[in-house]
Order: structure tokens, then C-alpha cells, then sequence
């Protein structure tokens, strides 16, 4: 990773074009931004851009590395992998107001946990930009739920951008950074798991290396108390209204094809826009259609979107994963400027809310949308496949082989034999939950993040109140523990709940690529290791023990 490393931090002045994935366009844009300061907490499919930073922290802190590459570790980049989003969020929050530029980078579901920040600093100010990057993932690859982080914008009163390639993903996190320095609110950008973890060329340009100082200046705005805030909000919502904000609209709601012939609108965004440009080029239909792509999509841009919908288009689709967004906001417009217009989204010809969009279901939606057969479908398995496919043994996800949890679910199920057991079983977010699998089956419950220890205080007590007793176990790993199980911990402490919690521990955040936490067994010399048993006694914990599940 050394040369990568150096050639994201170089800085040229003569473009460089280079192939990765969208991940790394977003980190090279925050790095082509001058970002200062990057918080994060690790989960796919956003975890490769907070990756990059780690490796440029490791670099720029090596010993030697300052002497031999000066253009590269003039212009220090902080990276901290936070407990949890809250934090990273709340930490980038503060680097912001301190006049120090900063990126927080999480997942969809992250979101969730640092929302009330998120709502919080929108009614106050901040100095310096703060980009917010949201991953999302249609189709639940590696995540608990299809959540669309485009409602945050909204929300929240917060610009958001919505690319569609890697080129789209590098130059929107640029123009984000640039739009919170001048509007001195935080921007999102959203990406899905198709953009993250694409590859496509894009520029690799100049580097802004200001070095701005650290400063805070007292003022009102940093006092969020109720007097202010309903001033706040409607300081909050004329933000949106700006002229920048206007102008950057303008710029990235682009009209891509202008078919001379054209009868029919198409308004997209996102990666459903490259499969639909693919899919007119390869069947010759640009003529026939116009096409709006937005990239900035709140606030949205109604100008634009009007002045397309007044089109003489006798008809007009809609095209963008999970939730009809864009849609929604599109039927407004329509019906307060009295546009009588057929409008095509979701419900149409198999256009629904959940899952990702492919070629193949595109190019099924506008056939029927233009009224005609392009052609036979090229995906058609090779002959014999079939049978070869059947041959082939099932390779479910295990547990990686040497990882202590394999151990300490061989130990639980000697403890308990699930056939003779009634005992509840409560798990985690995290890779141990393979034990819900054959041929461990150790698992009865997954919800969310850090909710194993408060799903087992709540059956605990249900079951109590009922007169019947009923012994129940908290599974949590390490890192979620640190992440959302400490404060049930507590909880479970303060309300005397009698359960059994057993922390999976092998010193990493496992499931995202070996992440650290603070009770991770290597640590840089500026972090401090928290040993968890002695944690868990200072909690009033009384019996806490430690078993090493290799030693049987």
C-alpha cells in the first residue's frame, strides 16, 4: 500500500487519471479538499474509505517518512477510529467549530446512532467544513435494513449529494466541502454500495494544502438552548436558500441527452442513471428520450426540475433505488405548478421499493415505458452450467478458522445442549452472529448493534413479571460492546437484571477488516488500552470471569 498511499497524497498540478473505487475517489476528493481531521467508525460498504486514511496516518506518523517525503506529510491528516458514530460525528462537529476542516464517514445504519448530533449542530454553526459520508445498501449485502439516508437531508435541512460513479463520488465530496465552508452547515454525501465499490477512472488534481489554525471564537450560536433555536430554524432554512446553494444546484442537475425526436422525459439519479445511459446507448435510443440526472438532490433543485417537466414530453419516468424521493418531490412540483403530465415511478412495470436496480430490470422497465422489444436477453447461462452448479458443495459463510468465537461456541454448546435447553440466547451485530447458523445454531435473537444485552434485560423482566423464571444470556462482541453495550451494561447493573453476558473478545472489530477499538490488543502510542474485566468491575459487576476458549 506504500505507493498508493503516496500517490493519494500527491498533489498534480497536470491531471492523473487513475482507476479505483468509488471508496477512494471520496478520499481523494476530502484529501484534494485539504480535509484535516477524519472520524469514523468502520461498516461495509463504507469502510474502504475510512481505510485510506488509516494507512495515510500510518505513513505521515512513521518515523523517517517526514525527511523522505515532504509533499506528502506537510499537510498532517488526523484519523481516529471512534467508538461508535455518535462520537466521530460529535468529534468532527467539535474539529469543525475549532476551524479545522473535518470528514465523518459511517455507514447507513450509523446514522442512526449519531442523529441527535446530526439535528443538534444544524441549528447552531460551525467554522470550517464538515462533510458527512453516508453508505447506504439496496439489497442488505453486508447491513440490518435498506434505510434511505436521502431523508436526512430534509430532516435535518441539509444539503445532499447523490453520485453515481467514482468520478461523481471524488468531485461531489469537493464540491461538498466547498459548499459547507460557505453556507456553515454539514453535507452529506450518500453513496450506495454500487458506487462505493465500483471502479472507474477519475482525475487525480491539485491538493489544497491551506493550513488553517486552530480557533474558537465565543459566541451565541454555540449555546443551544430553547430560547435561540426557533430563530435557529428559520436562520437554518434560509441557509438552503443562498445563492451558492442555487448556483451549485444549477451545476449538478444536468440534462444529458437532448434527443431531438425526443417524446418521452427520464429524471434520474444515482447509479440507476449509468445503467439507464448504458442501456440508451447500447439500444440506440438517445434520440428518442431526454434525460435530467440530479446529483444534488436536497434541497431540491425545483427550478430545473419545472422547467423539464414543461417539456413537450408526453410522458415522464422516474428512476432511483429504495424510496421514491425524487419522485415525491417531483409530483409536488407538478401539482403546484399545475403541470398535467404522466408521471412513471414506482409501481411501474416492476419499479419497487426495495432491493437494488440492475440492467437486465431496467431495460425490462423501459420497454415498457417506450413501447417496444430492443432485444433478447444476453445473460443466458452457458450450456452444462446447470449441472455443474449442482455438483458443487454449499459453501455457507463460517466463522475464519483460528478466530476465538469458533472456540467459545464449541464451549457453549458443551454448556448448553440447545435440544434440552431453555434457556434464550440473545446475539449481536457482528461476525460471531454466524453462530445462528448450522451447525453452531447457538444464536435466537439479532437485532441491531448493542441490543443483545438490553433484548436479554427486557425477556428477563417480561418473563419475571409473569411468575415465570427464565434464565436468559446476552452474546455481544468486543467491539459492539465498546460501540452501544456499554451503557446496557449499566442499565442491566442499575436495574439488578439477573442475566448472563458473555463478550466475545478477540481484540478486533472483526466483520469490517480487523479495525481497532479501545480493548484491541495493538494500539498506536497515542491510544490508551481499556481492559475489559476491569472495566466490567468498576461497573459493580460481581462476578466477572475470563476464560480463554482454547484452553478446554
Amino acid at each position: 500500500m506504500l505507493r498508493q498511499t503516496i500517490d493519494i497524497l500527491s498533489s498534480y498540478p497536470k491531471a492523473k487519471k487513475v482507476c479505483a473505487m468509488g471508496n477512494v475517489a471520496i478520499a481523494r476528493g476530502a484529501i484534494e479538499a485539504g480535509v484535516c481531521g477524519v472520524f469514523s467508525y468502520p461498516g461495509t460498504p463504507s469502510t474502504e474509505i475510512s481505510e485510506v486514511f488509516k494507512f495515510v496516518d500510518d505513513f505521515q506518523s512513521k518515523s523517517g517518512n517526514v525527511e523522505k517525503y515532504p509533499e506528502q506529510t506537510k499537510h498532517r491528516i488526523y484519523f481516529e477510529y471512534s467508538v461508535n458514530e455518535k462520537i466521530a460525528l460529535e468529534k468532527a462537529i467539535a474539529y469543525s467549530v475549532g476551524n479545522k476542516s473535518a470528514l465523518c464517514v459511517m455507514k447507513n445504519v450509523g446514522m442512526n446512532v449519531a442523529s441527535d448530533a446530526l439535528m443538534s449542530i444544524t441549528y447552531q454553526t460551525i467554522l470550517a467544513p464538515l462533510v458527512i459520508i453516508l453508505c447506504d445498501d439496496p439489497g442488505c449485502h453486508s447491513s440490518s435494513n435498506e434505510q434511505d439516508s436521502r431523508y436526512w437531508g430534509p430532516m435535518a435541512s441539509v444539503p445532499i449529494f447523490n453520485p453515481a460513479t467514482p468520478a461523481d463520488a471524488l468531485e461531489m465530496t469537493k464540491q461538498a466541502f466547498l459548499l459547507s465552508d460557505k453556507i456553515k452547515l454539514p453535507v452529506i454525501v450518500r453513496t450506495t454500495t454500487r458506487v462505493s465499490h465500483t471502479r472507474g477512472t477519475f482525475l487525480h488534481q491539485n491538493i489544497n494544502n491551506e493550513n488553517r489554525e486552530a480557533q474558537f471564537n465565543r459566541i451565541p450560536e454555540h449555546i443551544n438552548i430553547p430560547a435561540r433555536t426557533a430563530a435557529a430554524h428559520s436562520k437554518l432554512l434560509d441557509k438552503l436558500k443562498q445563492k451558492c446553494v442555487l448556483e451549485m444546484l444549477a451545476k449538478n442537475c444536468k440534462t444529458v441527452f437532448k434527443g431531438s425526436k425526443a417524446k418521452f422525459g427520464i429524471i434520474s439519479s444515482g447509479v440507476a442513471a449509468v445503467y439507464l445511459n448504458e442501456i440508451l446507448f447500447q439500444h440506440k435510443l438517445t434520440q428518442k428520450a431526454s434525460v435530467l440526472d440530479l446529483g444534488l438532490i436536497h434541497p431540491f433543485p425545483e427550478k430545473e426540475v419545472v422547467r423539464f417537466l414543461k417539456s413537450d414530453f408526453s410522458k415522464i419516468l422516474i428512476l432511483e433505488e429504495l424510496e421514491p424521493f425524487i419522485e415525491n418531490a417531483v409530483r409536488v412540483l407538478a401539482q403546484k405548478n399545475n403541470i398535467r403530465k404522466e408521471l412513471l415511478g414506482k409501481g411501474f412495470s416492476g419499479l419497487v421499493s426495495t432491493g437494488e436496480f440492475s440492467i437486465d430490470l431496467l431495460t425490462q422497465v423501459l420497454e415498457t415505458f417506450f413501447k417496444e422489444k430492443f432485444s433478447e436477453k444476453k445473460n443466458i447461462p452457458l450450456d452444462g452450467t446447470g449441472v455443474f452448479l449442482q455438483n458443487l458443495p454449499p459453501r455457507p459463510p463460517i466463522l475464519c478458522a483460528g478466530c476465538p468465537h469458533r472456540a467459545t461456541f464449541y464451549l457453549l454448546k458443551l454448556a448448553i445442549p440447545r435440544e434440552q435447553s431453555e434457556l434464550i440466547l440473545c446475539g449481536d451485530i457482528g461476525c460471531f452472529g454466524l453462530g445462528a447458523l448450522p451447525p453452531l445454531r447457538m444464536i435466537d435473537t439479532i437485532n441491531h448493534m448493542g441490543m443483545s444485552i438490553s433484548m436479554a434485560q427486557g425477556l428477563y423482566t417480561s418473563f419475571e413479571n409473569s411468575g415465570k423464571g427464565k434464565k436468559v444470556v446476552a452474546l455481544v462482541g468486543d467491539g459492539t460492546f465498546f460501540h452501544s453495550g456499554l451503557t446496557s451494561l449499566v442499565n442491566a447493573v442499575y436495574t439488578r437484571a439477573n442475566i448472563l453476558v458473555v463478550i466475545f473478545d478477540n481484540r478486533t472489530i472483526g466483520m469490517t477488516g480487523h479495525q481497532s477499538h479501545p480493548g484491541a490488543s495493538q494500539h498506536l502510542p497515542k491510544y490508551h488500552e481499556i481492559d475489559i474485566p476491569r472495566l466490567l468491575k468498576g461497573l459493580g459487576i460481581e462476578v466477572v470471569e475470563s476464560v480463554n476458549p482454547f484452553d478446554i
